[in-house]
């Protein structure tokens, strides 16, 4: 199902590609969920440094 998703709505080429703020909200749901999930349930450290990792990422994909 993700695949699916990411290839219809996110990807560079999709045939119904999301708009820019769109794309954000999409990847502050999907890998916030993630970098929290993991912080709950894993590792706080790798958590931490996952969730800075995906901020820095985020902005400046859609900076440059």
């Amino acid at each position: 199902m993700y695949h699916s998703f990411w290839s219809n709505y996110m990807a560079p080429l999709a045939p119904k590609r999301f708009n820019n703020m769109q794309r954000i909200i999409t990847e502050i749901i999907l890998f916030g969920g993630i970098g929290f999930l993991t912080y709950f349930i894993g590792d706080q450290k790798i958590a931490l440094i996952y969730l800075i990792l995906i901020t820095f990422n985020t902005i400046f994909d859609h900076i440059l």
